[in-house]
C-alpha cells in the first residue's frame, strides 16, 4: 500500500505539474492575447468574484466524507444519498448568495456570472468526487480526474487557438462555455465511478450530522474564505473601483497568471507537509529538520523565478503576450516579488494549521485582509495595478512575517542561519549572473538557459536540494 501511495504521489504531482501550466500558458495566455486586457480583465474579475465563496459550496463536506469512509472501509449507498442531499443543499446556498452580492455590488454582464456560478459549482463537485476516489485507495483515478477537465481543454484548444484557427476572432462566452463543458465531462464519469462503488449494506449511522460537520469544518472553512478574499479581492476592485478599469484588471491578470502557475508547486508541496507534520507534532526535531529543508528548496525555486522576471520583465512581456507593454512589464516585474512571501505562507501557515491553531491563523488574516483593502482603496484609483501588485507584496510579507513569529513563539521553530546564508548566496550568483548576461548580445533564450544552468549548479553547490531528501522521506513514511 506504502508504494501504490507513493506512486500515486508522483503521479498526481507530475500530471500537475505537466498540464497545468500548459493550460495557463498554452491556453488561457492566448485567449487574453486574443481577447484583449479589457475583455479578459472583465472576465478575470467576475472569475475571481465567484471563486471567493466557493467553500460555501462545500463547507467541510469533504473532509468528513474522506474521514467517514476511512473509519468504515465502505461506502454505504443509503449514507451517500444523504451526503449528496446535503452537498446539494450547500451548492444552492452558495449560488444564491453569490447571486445576491453579484446584484449588490453591480455584476451585470449577460449570463458571465451565472455560467462562472456553475463553473465553481462542478469545480466543487469534482473535488468532492475526488476525494471519495481518494479514501477508497483509488489514487490513480483521483490523480487523472485532477487534471483532466485541463487536458479535455488544451488538446481541442491548442489545436484551434494555433493550427486551424490562429486568428479567428474570441469571445468571453466561448472561454466560459468552454471550460464548463470540459469540467461538466470530467465530472460525469467522476460521478458514476463513486456511485458504482456504492454498497447496499449500510453501516450503523446513516445520517449525516450537518451541525457537527459545520461546527468542525468551520475554523477550516473561514480559513480558506479569508484565504481567497485576501487573495482575489484586488482583482474584483480594479474593475469596481472609480479610477480603475477592466483594463487594468486585465494586466494584473497577467502577472497573477505566473504567480498561480508557480504556486501549484508550492500547494502540493504544502499538501505533503501537512500530512507529514501532523504525523511528527511530537517530534520537533523531526520538523525543524524538515522545515529547513524545504524552506532551501521552495526558496531556491522561488528566487530563480523572481531574479528572471526581475530582470527580463520587458523582454518576458513582449515574447508571452506578443505585443510591448509597459505598464503591464512593470506590474510584472514588481509583482512578482510576492512568490518570496506567497512560498512562506503556505511553508509557515501549513505548520500552524498541521498545530490546528487555527484561530490564530483567522486573526492574522483578518488583519492583512484589513490593511489589504485599506491600502486598495486608496492606491487603486491613483496607480491601479501596480499599486495592487506592491500591495498584495506587502500584505503577503506581513503575514509571512506574522506566522514565521507565531511558529517560533510557539514551538520554537526557527531557520537556521546556514538556510538563511546559502538561499542569500544563491539570491546573489542568480542575480548577478543575470544582470550581467543581460548587457550581452546573446539571445533573450540563450540568457535565460545561462541563468537557469548557473542556478542548478549552485542549488547544489549550496546544498539547497538533494535527491537523497526524497528518497529518506520515501524510506521512512
Amino acid at each position: 500500500m506504502a508504494r501504490q501511495f507513493f506512486r500515486s504521489v508522483f503521479l498526481l504531482v507530475l500530471l500537475n505539474i505537466l498540464v497545468k501550466p500548459l493550460w495557463i500558458f498554452g491556453v488561457d495566455r492566448k485567449m487574453q492575447v486574443l481577447l484583449g486586457y479589457e475583455a479578459y480583465g472583465r472576465y478575470f474579475s467576475y472569475l475571481s468574484f465567484t471563486v471567493i465563496l466557493n467553500i460555501v459550496a462545500d463547507m467541510g463536506l469533504t473532509v468528513y466524507v474522506q474521514r467517514q469512509i476511512a473509519t468504515h472501509s465502505i461506502l454505504a449507498r443509503k449514507w451517500l444519498r444523504n451526503v449528496v442531499a446535503l452537498k446539494l443543499l450547500l451548492s444552492l446556498v452558495y449560488i444564491v448568495l453569490t447571486m445576491l452580492l453579484a446584484y449588490v455590488l453591480g455584476f451585470a454582464n449577460g449570463w458571465w456570472i451565472p455560467a462562472l456560478i456553475a463553473l465553481q459549482v462542478s469545480l466543487s463537485w469534482l473535488s468532492f468526487a475526488r476525494s471519495i476516489l481518494s479514501a477508497q485507495h483509488r489514487f490513480t483515478a483521483s490523480s487523472w480526474f485532477s487534471v483532466l477537465d485541463k487536458l479535455l481543454l488544451i488538446i481541442p484548444g491548442i489545436a484551434l487557438l494555433y493550427v486551424f484557427c490562429p486568428d479567428c476572432t474570441r469571445t468571453v462566452e466561448e472561454f466560459i462555455a468552454a471550460q464548463l463543458i470540459a469540467v461538466l465531462l470530467a465530472l460525469i464519469p467522476a460521478l458514476l465511478l463513486v456511485f458504482r462503488s456504492a454498497a447496499d449494506t449500510d453501516p450503523n449511522e446513516n445520517a449525516v450530522p450537518l451541525a457537527g460537520v459545520l461546527r468542525q469544518s468551520l475554523p477550516f472553512a473561514v480559513l480558506v474564505l479569508l484565504m481567497f478574499v485576501h487573495s482575489r479581492t484586488d482583482s474584483v476592485l480594479l474593475a469596481l473601483l472609480h479610477g480603475s478599469s477592466a483594463q487594468e484588471a486585465g494586466i494584473y491578470a497577467s502577472l497573477y497568471r505566473f504567480v498561480d502557475a508557480a504556486n501549484v508547486l508550492s500547494y502540493l508541496v504544502a499538501g505533503f507537509l501537512l500530512s507529514f507534520w501532523s504525523k511528527h507534532l511530537l517530534q520537533p526535531d523531526v520538523i525543524r529538520d524538515s522545515l529547513n529543508k524545504m524552506f532551501r528548496m521552495m526558496m531556491a525555486a522561488a528566487l530563480l523565478l523572481v531574479v528572471v522576471f526581475f530582470v527580463y520583465s520587458r523582454e518576458l512581456q513582449t515574447l508571452v503576450y506578443e505585443s510591448p507593454n509597459d505598464t503591464t512589464a512593470q506590474v510584472m516585474q514588481w509583482g512578482i516579488l510576492v512568490l518570496i512571501p506567497s512560498f512562506l505562507i503556505d511553508l509557515f501557515g501549513t505548520l500552524v494549521t498541521a498545530h490546528k491553531k487555527m484561530g490564530v491563523f483567522i486573526r492574522i488574516l483578518v488583519v492583512c485582509i484589513l490593511l489589504n483593502l485599506t491600502l486598495n482603496f486608496i492606491f487603486i484609483p491613483q496607480q491601479q495595478a501596480w499599486a495592487s501588485a506592491l500591495i498584495a507584496v506587502g500584505t503577503q510579507s506581513v503575514m509571512a512575517s506574522a506566522l514565521m513569529i507565531v511558529c517560533y513563539t510557539q514551538w520554537k521553530t526557527l531557520l537556521t542561519l546556514a538556510s538563511l546564508l546559502r538561499v542569500g548566496a544563491l539570491l546573489i550568483v542568480t542575480a548577478t549572473a543575470a544582470l550581467l548576461l543581460k548587457t550581452t548580445d546573446l539571445s533573450l533564450y540563450t540568457q535565460l538557459v545561462m541563468v537557469t544552468m548557473i542556478w542548478i549548479v549552485f542549488v547544489f553547490l549550496l546544498q539547497l536540494f538533494s535527491a537523497n531528501w526524497v528518497l529518506n522521506w520515501r524510506r521512512e513514511n
